[in-house]
């Protein structure tokens, strides 16, 4: 699912099909860093964020966050 703090409002589901995750730099510090994950979406090439919880399936496989 899409969401933008910000905008305070969502896109519906999105979906990446390629992506490599990132490590986070510790010296930066975003709002709710600790719920988000980074990673670089290998066909458009951008650096992109998503909140964990907002995360559905990965893989095809769905996700129950406990």
């Amino acid at each position: 699912m899409s969401y933008s703090e910000t905008k305070q409002s969502t896109q519906g589901v999105c979906s990446v099909r390629r992506a490599r995750l990132k490590l986070t730099d510790k010296r930066e510090q975003y709002l709710n860093a600790d719920a988000l994950i980074e990673y670089i979406d290998l066909d458009t090439l951008e650096h992109r964020r998503f909140y964990i919880p907002a995360l559905m399936t990965f893989n095809g496989q769905r996700l129950i966050l406990t």
